[in-house]
């Protein structure tokens, strides 16, 4: 009985593995986000999780599957009734780049879903 037991828990141990199962390897990339927009926000969303950053510029790993989205706020003030104050404009230009390749540009909001 001792016997049977030992066989049977070698081959379970040695056999958990066979050299024709094929191994998936999960392709990552790196994404850069660029935003020159006011008040700048990158959102990437991750398995079901979603995560806020509050930068002007985002390098991140990615993999397939994820959903990135940036938001940037546009905006134009005129100062030139504040005692000759140069007049400010600011557009949120953004841009996403995987593998420092562009896959997509925006204006104000921008999102692209990596596959």
């Amino acid at each position: 009985m001792k016997t049977v037991i030992i066989l049977l828990a070698s081959i379970t141990l040695f056999s958990c593995t066979s050299d024709n199962e094929d191994i998936q390897i999960e392709k990552s990339s790196f994404a850069t986000i660029t935003n020159t927009g006011g008040s700048p926000e990158v959102f990437i969303t991750s398995k079901c999780v979603t995560t806020r950053y509050a930068t002007p510029c985002l390098n991140i790993e990615i993999k397939k599957g994820d959903v990135i989205t940036a938001l940037g706020f546009s905006y134009s003030t005129d100062n030139s009734n504040n005692y000759g104050g140069t007049n400010v404009n600011v557009t949120a230009n953004i841009t996403i780049q995987i593998d420092n390749e562009v896959v997509k540009t925006g204006v104000g909001h921008c999102s692209y879903h990596y596959q």
